[in-house]
């Protein structure tokens, strides 16, 4: 059986790894925890969910339209890949972790059943 991290990163790694530093990276894995929990939602929730997620990166740190138009589509991307590489998992991601250690990243997932 494989660990959650695993398949988290089955979905994610490539994403995660375009971080330009560990910072970056860990705040990619956040991204992904949350496409990942969004991806058992209804598509209807999904969509009100993405909205106000963009909603919230207004003026966020900065961020350009173009750069917040970028952000919500490789969510929606992070989704897609969760329904089609693991469509049965449905547990909700409610922590997670990462480190650097000798160049290798090091990813934890703390996670719960869907209510």
């Amino acid at each position: 059986m494989k660990k959650k991290s695993e398949i988290l990163l089955e979905v994610a790694e490539a994403y995660i790894q375009r971080g330009s530093n560990e910072e970056d990276m860990k705040n990619r894995l956040q991204d992904a925890a949350i496409a990942w929990n969004l991806s058992n939602l209804k598509n209807s929730d999904q969509e009100a969910a993405l909205k106000r997620l963009e909603a919230q990166f207004i003026g966020f740190q900065g961020w350009t339209e173009e750069d917040i138009s970028n952000h919500i589509k490789d969510m929606k991307l992070l989704i897609k890949r969760k329904k089609e590489l693991h469509p049965n998992q449905k547990f909700m991601i409610g922590d997670t972790s990462l480190v650097i250690i000798d160049g290798e990243m090091h990813v934890t997932v703390g996670s719960m059943r869907p209510i």
